[in-house]
């Protein structure tokens, strides 16, 4: 068996299930192992066929060294849907694999598929390239990079086969169901104003259910075919499958679309546009002379996830970046500039080293391809304020945590005001900013980022400006580092006096 080891996980290649005659063989298992001292017993416990659904039970158990059993809730076992392959491409359908393009599980799990019936052979092959991660970072990244971890001379194997009059059987009736909750207004539409709602049914069929899907989840069941199953939303219409089976593997399937307004009204009544965001973290440099970092990247990835867990930014139009060179900022404030609207809005957040030349009056920050000995490399707060300039957004705000990062303002004044009306401040185009630190070093334990994501984290309102953020949190940075943190406008990039509005997730 090879294996990929990248960045803290392994991938896992060949692991092949062969279904060909009627019963299960001797017990089928694989051993795993990971450089990191993670190990797992892959087993695989039963199969059955209902008509042309076939189900294959496998479990998964973690193991330590001596291969006994031990309790592991952060590592989980993937399986991506273009890393199955079938003697009969085409002739199957993967039932799993309807809203997402993968599936995670960490003990056991049911995976199913759906035979045609011109399928040639009465045996079938499956070929499974499992992954194992672990925490709950984004899914890796595949990768061609490659290094043989483990072999393990037994083969994971499940022995079948299909019978082909199950296949031919005369069809009947398909199951039924209908929608208790949530339930239709007067338009039709099935509207909520939490981000989580309970799909609620009942379901019918001649020979009884089996199974009932929401999303590719098995829902709750009750003997009398009531079914119930949670299902978290995102603010708008949210695109809900249900999928029914019958004991004899007859599927009914209808697609729902639920209307989340937690806070969708929030955004339509301050027309709001979408919520964009470059987070960037630099700890390890190339050049040995440029001391590494410790906390940037975890730093950066809490405020992706409070961001993307609290805020109206959706996952796929915030990016992260750790470590990267010059050229990769580069080329995401190109992306960036391209497809921002004037009506969304920006964030830009870094955490790395940053320079203040004093005879040039020019500050920089510092990408991980950066050399001591020129500034070939080093990204100019002038080129900062050049990109922020010209990307068309309503609203851009950026949070540096770096030293030196208070160059970037056009000044540096208390706001003593309170916050005008959100709908006000809104209106008007900002280019904001608010740092760590001014003309000054900060330290490597960042009391800044752990207050901004502590205060983002605990506000209850609906709207907080950036404002408003930076104040609730700068007499507790005071008193507890010796940096100033900094807020103001950014010079010479458009600000007409609005601000930066964080819109948050009911």
């Amino acid at each position: 068996m090879k294996g990929i080891f990248l960045r803290g996980r392994l991938w896992l290649s060949a692991m092949s299930l062969i279904l060909a005659c009627n019963v299960l063989s001797q017990p089928s298992q694989q051993i795993i192992a990971s450089s990191l001292g993670k190990y797992c017993r892959v087993k695989i416990t039963e199969y059955r066929q209902r008509l042309d659904t076939l189900e294959i039970s496998i479990k998964v158990e973690w193991i330590n060294e001596n291969l006994q059993p031990v309790s592991d809730l952060k590592s989980r076992l993937l399986l991506r849907k273009e890393n199955v392959r079938s003697s009969a491409d085409g002739k199957i359908k993967y039932l799993d694999f309807e809203k997402q393009d993968y599936i995670a599980f960490n003990r056991s799990y049911p995976f199913r598929l759906q035979v045609n019936k011109d399928i040639p052979h009465d045996s079938l092959r499956i070929d499974f390239n499992f992954e194992i991660i672990t925490g709950q970072d984004p899914l890796p990244q595949k990768s061609g990079e490659s290094i043989l971890l483990f072999r393990d001379p037994q083969q994971l194997a499940c022995i079948t086969g299909i019978d082909f009059k199950k296949l031919a059987k005369v069809e009947k009736k398909p199951p039924s169901f209908r929608l208790l909750s949530p339930k239709a207004d007067a338009q039709g539409k099935l509207v909520v104003k939490d981000a989580e709602v309970d799909i609620i049914g009942f379901a019918q069929d001649e020979s009884g259910i089996n199974l009932v899907l929401v999303n590719s989840v098995d829902a709750r069941l009750y003997p009398d075919g009531k079914f119930v199953s949670p299902v978290k939303l995102a603010p708008g219409d949210n695109d809900i499958r249900i999928s029914v089976i019958d004991n004899d593997g007859t599927i009914t399937e209808q697609k729902i679309t639920v209307v989340c307004e937690s806070f969708a009204m929030a955004s339509r009544m301050l027309n709001a546009g979408n919520y964009y965001a470059l987070i960037i973290a630099v700890e390890l440099y190339e050049d040995p002379k440029i001391s590494d970092l410790e906390n940037s990247i975890d730093d950066a990835s809490a405020l992706y996830d409070v961001l993307t867990r609290n805020y109206a930014f959706d996952r796929e139009r915030v990016k992260l970046l750790k470590n990267p060179k010059f050229e990769d900022i580069v080329i995401e404030l190109d992306r960036l500039n391209k497809v921002v609207t004037d009506n969304d809005n920006l964030l830009i957040f870094y955490a790395g080293h940053g320079i203040w030349d004093e005879q040039a009056k020019v500050g920089y920050w510092l990408p991980s391809d950066a050399r001591e000995s020129n500034t070939a490399n080093w990204f100019r707060n002038s080129t900062l304020r050049d990109y922020i300039g010209g990307i068309r957004s309503k609203h851009t705000l950026l949070i540096a945590d770096a030293c030196f990062s208070g160059s970037i303002f056009k000044s540096r004044s208390a706001f003593a005001n309170a916050p005008s009306a959100i709908e006000k401040v809104y209106e008007l185009p900002s280019r904001k900013a608010m740092t760590s630190g001014s003309l000054s070093e900060v330290p490597d334990k960042s009391v800044f980022i752990e207050y901004l994501i502590k205060r983002l984290a605990e506000n209850d309102k609906a709207y907080i400006t950036s404002e408003e953020l930076f104040y609730s949190m700068k007499t507790a940075i005071l008193n507890n580092s010796p940096t100033v943190p900094q807020f103001g406008e950014i010079l010479n990039t458009g600000d007409e006096g609005g601000d930066f509005i964080f819109i948050r997730k009911k």
